[in-house]
C-alpha cells in the first residue's frame, strides 16, 4: 500500500507542477499580447495627435497662402474625406482585412 500511495502522491505532484507550468505559460503569453496591445495603443495615440497637429498646421499654412480664414481647413477636411472613402473601398474589397490578418499572423509568430 505504501508504494501505491507514493506513486499516487508523485503523480499528483507531477500534475500539480504541470498545471502550474501551464498557468505560467498562459500568463506569459497573455502578458506578451497585452504588451503589444498597450504599445500599439500608445503608438496609435501619438500618431493620432501628430496627424491632428500637422493637419492644423497645414490647414493654417494653406489659409495664409490663399488669404482665407477657412479654405485651408476645408482642403484638409476634403483630404481626410477622400482618405476615408478610399479606406471604405479597401474594406469592401477585403484588402484591409487580409493585411490585418497577415499582421496578426506575423505578430503571433513573433510572440512564439
Amino acid at each position: 500500500m505504501s508504494l501505491i500511495n507514493t506513486v499516487i502522491d508523485r503523480i499528483n505532484e507531477y500534475l500539480r507542477i504541470k498545471g502550474e507550468k501551464l498557468k505560467l505559460d498562459v500568463i506569459a503569453s497573455v502578458s506578451k499580447i497585452m504588451a503589444y496591445v498597450i504599445s500599439f495603443i500608445f503608438v496609435t495615440l501619438i500618431v493620432f495627435f501628430f496627424l491632428v497637429f500637422v493637419s492644423i498646421t497645414i490647414g493654417a499654412a494653406i489659409n495664409e497662402l490663399m488669404d482665407s480664414a477657412y479654405l485651408g481647413y476645408l482642403f484638409m477636411s476634403v483630404f481626410y474625406l477622400v482618405t476615408l472613402i478610399i479606406f471604405f473601398v479597401l474594406l469592401k474589397t477585403k484588402k484591409i482585412q487580409n493585411l490585418i490578418e497577415k499582421l496578426l499572423v506575423r505578430l503571433n509568430d513573433d510572440i512564439e
